[in-house]
């Protein structure tokens, strides 16, 4: 049996607080030379959004399209006992401190309505949910999972079971209905997650074939539920990919490439919808796209970014030489989402090897 890894499942299985942690650990905190390259930057400016005290990760990870409402989380110094974590939206740049009904709790995006969907409780007993009308309810049909996505719609994207058993299922939590419905996977799928859905109803993730342990094939649901199988880059040794986010004809996603040493680490890549090879994405990581097809994540160097077509621009940060990541990005693209490492209270002796993480958004013309 082939063994690898899949990135994103296994960074979402401890807390979703860990997938900032570790992109900032696995990259350092700052830059490695006080010169940075000769990118351009984008008209934007950037500002740190409020956060609950005594926090030492938070981030924000998802925005609605209009760009008014962003949701994320905080969690407490690894180790800490004293402070709980937190599911945060951010309406206009004001916090909202959602309580939830168990720890390690976050919300991973959010619609114009306000409708914001995300995960609650300790690993192997996560549960999805979605905060509406101020009020949190657990997605029905599933026991343990995660939400991931929610369009205008109203539809949820998002995982019925849990990886580390091995009976994850990917579902769509229709607006109109009451019980999710299943995504139907390849006949050679042990199991599978949906992580994102748009506007016009696509739906992608990816499914772990039976012959493979821990691994992860993109895939796409169209509108009308038809599975469709997405290539990987055919120029490189490829063991595992997933499809993360899409939007205006777009997916976005990864690779796990192995290259000339051995090393397997992942690889940002897009596809047109439709067809075509995928494209090999010049980033060191690619979160959110919009409608547009713009793509934010960060650059090569550990500095936010965002793609247009194929010009990078880089985003400013709040501090000198700090390394940080756009998450999210609004439908007009003028307002992006994401997180900064906090330079300020960086401690190298720090046992628990997590830097600090603020949540920041950025204004761009």
């Amino acid at each position: 049996m082939r063994k690898f890894r899949n990135r994103r499942r296994l960074l979402l299985g401890g807390s979703a607080v860990v997938v900032a942690a570790a992109a900032a650990i696995t990259t350092g905190v700052a830059f490695a030379g006080e010169d940075e390259p000769a990118l351009p930057m984008a008209a934007c400016t950037v500002e740190r959004l409020p956060e609950p005290k005594g926090m030492w990760i938070s981030a924000a990870h998802g925005i609605d399209p209009t760009g008014s409402i962003v949701a994320g989380y905080a969690a407490p110094r690894p180790g800490s006992e004293d402070l709980g974590d937190h599911a945060l939206l951010w309406r206009d740049g004001a916090m909202e401190d959602v309580p939830m009904p168990a720890s390690q709790s976050v919300l991973a995006d959010v619609n114009s309505s306000g409708v914001a969907v995300g995960t609650t409780g300790p690993l192997g007993e996560k549960r999805p949910m979605v905060y509406r009308d101020g009020e949190v309810d657990f997605l029905p049909g599933a026991e343990t999972g995660e939400a991931a996505g929610v369009n205008e719609a109203g539809d949820i994207a998002g995982t019925i079971g849990d990886f580390i058993v091995g009976d994850e299922r990917p579902v769509l939590w229709p607006h109109d209905a009451d019980t999710p419905v299943e995504l139907p996977l390849p006949e050679d799928a042990a199991g599978g997650v949906a992580n994102q859905v748009d506007e016009s109803g696509t739906v992608v993730g990816s499914y772990r074939p039976s012959d493979v342990e821990n691994g992860g094939v993109p895939y796409m649901w169209t509108p009308d539920g038809e599975g469709v199988e997405l290539p990987v880059p055919t120029d490189l040794k490829v063991w595992s990919a997933d499809a993360v986010n899409v939007g205006g004809g777009w997916i976005i996603g990864y690779a796990m490439v192995e290259d000339a040493e051995g090393n397997v680490g992942p690889t940002p890549v897009r596809w047109a919808i439709g067809g075509g090879e995928p494209e090999v994405l010049d980033m060191d990581d690619a979160h959110g796209i919009n409608e547009a097809g713009t793509v934010v994540g960060q650059a090569l160097d550990g500095r936010p970014a965002v793609l247009t077509g194929d010009e990078m621009e880089i985003l400013p940060t709040l501090f000198k030489n700090s390394r940080a990541t756009a998450e999210a990005i609004s439908a007009d693209g003028t307002t992006i989402a994401g997180w900064e490492v906090d330079q300020d209270r960086v401690d190298p002796d720090d046992p628990s090897g997590h830097p600090p993480l603020v949540p920041v958004v950025w204004t761009c013309e």
